[in-house]
């Protein structure tokens, strides 16, 4: 049992209100940076030449990252449409196996591709996170060639136009599993999604944006302390998840559906983006 602990920063801006990402080849350290190298050397091989740069997000490119607390986040950029759709198997049982049984350190890894025309295209909130919190550890670094965001970028109205599916794909993923590590994993994965998902629907009103946990909670309920208490569970789950799907998706449907209400309340009538734009 992992105790819940108030840390967390928000990011620095620039004298133009530009968010400043944080990141730096330099936070690479022991025992993360062999991890961060045995995963790319996978992703590297299951792509092939479909790969066109490999980035890293999150606590381990910050330089934050906590032993037995913290996990790995990578995601492909693809050269075309048709790579980021073609079916290209994922990582073995066998394969994430052995990376847990290597490095037993990580909580889980994360790792998920758009193509290279998603990245130039109308939606931004894979830019933001490419541009805000993310490092390039493989291929030709897109992130000098994308602009900067402030707090005021229409980030959060796209980002809950996709939230949905993640919540659907949760619930699909948590009732075909009969691997209760797997579920641990996804409880984990979506209780930082609607933590997130707090510190976006606030993003604009605190003038200030994060990833990290504590603050994102901190923030949000500020705004909304009638959810205080759910996204405290929340919080807590992310740190200590369970695998207990009767527990787990009547928490996470009451929660999506008074989210998905909060945002249109915020931002008007929200007209799902479509499936394929999350992988």
């Amino acid at each position: 049992m992992h105790n819940v602990h108030p840390l967390g920063d928000f990011l620095e801006t620039d004298p133009k209100g530009y968010l400043i990402s944080g990141v730096s080849p330099d936070n690479l350290i022991s025992p993360w940076r062999e991890a961060v190298d045995y995963a790319t050397r996978l992703e590297v091989s299951r792509w092939g030449k479909q790969l066109h740069s490999l980035y890293l997000r999150g606590s381990v490119a910050l330089g934050k990252a906590v032993l037995n607390r913290s996990d790995i986040d990578l995601f492909a950029v693809l050269f075309d449409e048709e790579s980021a759709t073609h079916q290209v198997l994922p990582w073995s049982e066998q394969e994430l196996e052995d990376f847990y049984i290597r490095f037993p350190f990580l909580t889980s890894i994360e790792c998920s591709h758009i193509s290279l025309a998603q990245v130039h295209g109308p939606f931004h909130y894979y830019r933001f996170v490419m541009k805000v919190s993310s490092l390039c550890i493989y291929g030709c670094d897109l992130l000098p060639t994308l602009d900067g965001y402030t707090t005021d970028a229409p980030i959060a109205e796209e980002w809950f136009r996709i939230f949905p599916h993640l919540v659907n794909r949760f619930i699909l993923e948590m009732k075909e599993s009969g691997d209760y590590k797997r579920r641990k994993r996804l409880c984990m994965d979506m209780m930082k999604t609607f933590l997130r998902s707090g510190m976006l629907l606030v993003m604009r009103r605190k003038s200030a944006y994060t990833r990290e946990l504590y603050p994102s909670y901190q923030c949000f309920s500020d705004f909304y302390p009638e959810e205080e208490s759910a996204m405290r569970r929340c919080l807590e789950l992310a740190v200590n998840p369970i695998s207990d799907q009767q527990t787990l998706l009547p928490f996470v449907f009451r929660l999506a559906e008074w989210m998905h209400g909060a945002a249109e309340a915020e931002f008007g009538s929200i007209e799902l983006l479509p499936v394929s734009l999350i992988s």
